[in-house]
Formats: structure tokens, sequence, C-alpha cells
């Protein structure tokens, strides 16, 4: 792709959709806005002409966000550029995972897969093991063969968009 300018990244997204792609990913976002005092307005205006993009063309764009650091910060609101990537997003899946020790010896990490926007289907958590050698996910059951128990409804899971 070049340099990392909105341009290119539009660009790029042209040349798939006339290409015929049905999916594009972005990894990641904020790589793409130009850095300093509106970085967040640049990130937040990139988010919006693809997803016009998507709205405008047959194609789904799958775009990779980091996420802002801090306690207070919960759900959707942690993803970096602010607001506008909620509003903007059909789906939102946020993986948690913190670092232990023991790690390097188990060669696994617990990940939490919580998806609290999704506007064509289920939200909730998943719990997932990642494999660090094999860099694959897999789902968590309690017991072989089991299914997993539904995901109860949370009210603050509820986003107003």
């Amino acid at each position: 792709i070049g340099q990392r300018t909105p341009e290119t990244l539009i660009n790029a997204v042209q040349q798939g959709i006339a290409g015929g792609a049905k999916l594009i990913i972005v990894d990641y976002l904020q790589v793409f806005a130009q850095k300093g005092a509106e970085e967040i307005a640049n990130t937040k205006a990139i988010s919006e002409l693809l997803r016009g993009k998507s709205l405008q063309h047959p194609i789904h764009i799958c775009v990779g966000s980091g996420l802002a650091r801090g306690e207070n910060r919960k759900g959707m609101d942690r993803f970096y550029g602010g607001s506008q990537l909620m509003h903007d997003c059909t789906m939102a899946m946020l993986l948690e995972g913190e670092q232990r020790d023991n790690e390097i010896a188990t060669g696994t990490r617990n990940v939490v897969m919580k998806i609290p926007k999704n506007r064509d289907g289920a939200r909730g958590e998943l719990n997932l093991i990642y494999d660090l050698r094999k860099q694959r996910f897999a789902e968590v059951f309690e017991a072989k063969n089991q299914e997993p128990p539904p995901t109860p409804y949370k009210e603050s899971d509820n986003e107003p968009f």
C-alpha cells in the first residue's frame, strides 16, 4: 500500500471494490491517521469514509483498532479514536487477555472476546484460549462435548446506537 495515509487507504479500498473484493481487512486504522493534534479527528474521518464505502458497495470492511488504556475505560469507549468508531461499526469485538508469567510454560493465554455491539446478532462474552505457538484461538468448554451456556444479557451491554 506504500505510505500510510488516508488517501492511500481509500485508494486501496477503491481498487479492492473495483476488483470485486468481498472483504477488505484494515490492520489497523490508526496508522493511516496523520499524527499530531488532529489525530483523533483524522481517525474519525477515515472511519466515516470506510463506513460510507461499505454502505455504497457490496463489501465488508473489517477494521482493526487500537484500544485506549485505563481502568475506567470499558466496552466500546475503549476504541482509540473515540465515539465515532462506535457509531460507524456494525459489529464490535474486543479481545482482552492479560499476559501471565506461566505463558511460556503453558504456551497459552486466556482471552475473553466481548461483543458489545452487533446490529444483526447476539452480543455477549466468549471465553477463549489462545495457543501462542500456533497462533490460534479455541473456545473454552467446561467439559467435552458440552455446549457452552448462553451468555446472559446484561443491561450494561446495551449501547444506545
